[in-house]
């Protein structure tokens, strides 16, 4: 069975309710806790990794999302925080809350190795064209210039 890992930003240890979970459901021994990571050690992690799981109902997952697509993994997330913005319809998406469809769907990724090839190469080659720095830079500007003009038009 592969290892779960969890990355995230919230700290230098797990969050007591994260922890407390995997213990009530018995999986405490099959979960390694990263917290927070210096960037290089992020793109080994996912650089080795099979899949990209984003369960997010809140906060933000730009950098996840990113990371992942330009290391062709294929992600597997809810449509919060920010992911269908990054990714477009290359997520393979599971609804908030609902446990029981986010273990099929890893279920099916990981026992899929054409799936995850398939996704892992559309999300580089989006990544590869839309969220690379100049790309990023390039559309803020735009939306600042946009931005400019309409309230120039309104006199402001």
């Amino acid at each position: 069975m592969p290892r779960l890992r969890i990355h995230g930003h919230y700290g230098k240890t797990p969050p007591p309710d994260a922890l407390e979970l995997v213990v009530h459901a018995g999986v405490a021994d099959d979960v390694e806790w990263l917290n927070e990571l210096p960037m290089e050690e992020i793109a080994r992690l996912y650089r080795r990794s099979q899949v990209c799981v984003l369960p997010f109902s809140r906060s933000f997952a730009g950098l996840a999302v990113g990371v992942a697509a330009a290391n062709r993994l294929p992600i597997i997330a809810t449509r919060f925080a920010g992911i269908p913005d990054h990714i477009g319809d290359l997520g393979i998406w599971v609804n908030s809350g609902d446990p029981v469809e986010l273990a099929n769907r890893m279920e099916d990724v990981l026992n899929d190795e054409a799936m995850r090839q398939d996704y892992g190469a559309r999300l580089r080659a989006h990544a590869e064209q839309h969220l690379g720095w100049d790309t990023v830079a390039r559309d803020t500007l735009t939306v600042y210039r946009n931005a400019r003009e309409r309230a120039e038009k309104r006199g402001h």
